[in-house]
């Protein structure tokens, strides 16, 4: 199961065979590697619960954390976006002769991945949350791109996070923006984007900023500039580099790059590889157990509850042999139910043909009307011609 988190199945059976001259089938690696994988995958997403019990480490001072996207191939020609969070610590050691010489390195790092929504992503992901100690630590910065999902996972889990832009996030926008000026027909300096972000670096984002805005105008502020302008101008306060620096906080997000390849990519994004959704999530399960130094943790865990699972499996099948033998023991009872009597047809009434009954005429004759109740009241045959005048 490790070799098969590792390396693709086929390739796994071939290194089993050649290490313990074991023959095995890479069906057989796979079936035994996502039923790991489920067990693992289990663990974890009951360990997210608010009260679920969690290891908990000790958490720095000092801690970083940076979350992003990175797309999977799945079946028929899809695609699916794998979110990632990777926690570290933030660790600063002397880089010069000066004081303020300082170079800033993130260290302890794990990660968490999953297939799924924001929202879900938020919630499962709690669990590496609060075992890192993001929740206890004294100080917290979230460095990633702009995007209002990786916004709301940071406020969600630490409100009062430093949020910082990532620097090469902002280079990219500055750099489209180059391209989109040329494609105007302006003239650029070969060396301006050096310059405008060595100044966004050590100067801070106000003069850049302004500067780009300025450009716009001269070029009759197209909507794809604007775009881009709107995008820094509202993340100045997320872009005030020196100051993060000074501070001994990282600009970077490269924590989260590497996690991507590291968890996702080394063993997802093979060549000719495609995945159904329902694999994928385990895969990642075993896949940060291994690249988190968890293994032996996570096997313990998954080992229980698949123990656990097929316990309840067996006691779900026994349950049903037993109410089959029950219902095969039971007499069969069937209920006695009194013949009814067979209804008699009315009688017809006096002066009723059948034709009467069967179309449902009120009709009377001199007869019905001497035998029935006018006929007590001795109406005269004038009074009964009458009546039948006005019938």
């Amino acid at each position: 199961m490790r070799l098969g988190a590792l390396l693709p199945f086929r390739q796994a059976a071939e290194q089993w065979r050649a290490l313990l001259g074991v023959q095995v089938s890479a069906s057989t690696v796979r079936e035994h590697t996502e039923q790991a994988g489920r067990g693992s995958l289990a663990v974890q997403t009951q360990q997210a619960h608010p009260l679920a019990a969690c290891p908990e480490e000790t958490p720095a001072e000092r801690m970083v954390m940076s979350a992003d996207g990175a797309f999977v191939p799945l079946v028929a020609g899809e695609w699916g976006e794998v979110k990632l969070l990777a926690i570290g610590q933030v660790e600063t050691e002397a880089a010069g002769a000066q004081e303020q010489d300082t170079s800033v390195h993130t260290t302890h790092l794990s990660s968490f991945a999953r297939l799924s929504d924001a929202a879900t992503f938020s919630e499962q992901v709690s669990a590496q949350v609060r075992r890192r100690g993001i929740e206890r630590a004294k100080e917290v910065c979230a460095v990633q791109d702009g995007a209002q999902w990786l916004v709301g996972l940071t406020c969600s889990h630490r409100h009062d996070a430093l949020q910082i832009l990532d620097f090469a996030h902002a280079a990219e926008r500055i750099a489209a923006l180059g391209e989109l000026w040329v494609a105007a027909g302006q003239v650029l300096e070969a060396t301006w984007l050096e310059s405008l972000l060595h100044r966004l670096k050590h100067e801070g984002p106000e003069a850049v900023v302004s500067l780009l805005e300025q450009r716009s105008q001269q070029a009759g502020k197209p909507q794809a500039m604007e775009e881009h302008v709107r995008y820094l101008r509202k993340r100045m306060a997320a872009m005030d580099y020196p100051a993060f620096q000074r501070a001994g906080w990282p600009i970077g997000s490269g924590m989260v790059a590497s996690g991507n390849k590291l968890v996702m990519q080394a063993r997802l994004k093979g060549a000719g590889m495609h995945w159904k959704p329902e694999q994928v999530n385990p895969m990642l399960a075993l896949r940060m157990n291994l690249c988190n130094g968890r293994w032996e943790e996570g096997w313990q865990d998954q080992t229980q509850w698949n123990r656990q699972a097929r316990a309840r499996l067996r006691r779900g099948k026994q349950q049903q042999r037993f109410e089959q033998r029950q219902q095969a023991w039971l007499p069969v009872i069937t209920p006695v139910v009194a013949a009814s009597p067979p209804l008699e047809a009315p009688k017809p009434l006096p002066g009723r043909t059948a034709s009467h009954y069967r179309w449902g005429r009120q009709t009377f004759s001199p007869r019905m009307l001497r035998q029935g109740d006018l006929a007590k009241k001795s109406i005269t045959p004038v009074d009964v011609r009458r009546c039948f005048c006005c019938l």
